[in-house]
């Protein structure tokens, strides 16, 4: 049975255009995310970087014996990324910092005291049925300002579309 290497391995000569984003292709994804890339500038600037770039960027800061001696569940992201890079179908990808951000911009706002219930709600699910603190919560929509955040499905082009522009409205600034 194959692994994610193999999945790069094989399909890494076709680009997304040739064959969709799909579920390997997102957890492959989310196993980059466990990267370190601290201490790569270019990373933390809203135009991002090429993940060509990333990876000789952040060979510059690590050695393979280093890499190779790593025993954490995360040891083999960096080789993953190696293998990406090189590859049609990820070879391309731009990395920009925009989930820290938003992280940033969600922590700004707790620490400055908005601090909102605002659950979410799709077209067939309310999540509060699956929260923990639901109990002590005390969400109720008749208590102003007191709402749901719609999740409207989206398509995928519309998703990558919003959030190219938020990068492109922050370099703006």
């Amino acid at each position: 049975m194959g692994n994610i290497m193999d999945y790069i391995s094989w399909r890494g000569d076709l680009s997304f255009e040739q064959s969709q984003f799909n579920e390997v292709d997102n957890l492959i994804l989310a196993c980059f995310s466990y990267v370190n890339l601290d201490g790569i500038s270019a990373v933390t600037k809203q135009k991002g970087i090429g993940l060509k770039k990333l990876t000789k960027e952040f060979m510059k800061l690590h050695t393979m014996k280093e890499l190779e001696a790593d025993k954490s569940f995360i040891r083999l992201a960096p080789f993953m990324m190696m293998k990406m890079a090189k590859s049609v179908r990820f070879g391309k990808c731009v990395v920009r910092n925009y989930v820290n951000d938003k992280m940033i911009e969600i922590c700004e706002e707790m620490l400055s005291g908005e601090v909102k219930i605002e659950p979410c709600k799709s077209s067939k699910v309310t999540y509060c049925d699956y929260c923990d603190y639901s109990a002590i919560c005390q969400f109720d929509t008749s208590i102003r300002d007191n709402k749901y955040k719609i999740i409207l499905k989206k398509k995928k082009d519309d998703l990558w579309n919003a959030m190219e522009n938020k990068v492109k409205e922050e370099e703006s600034k």
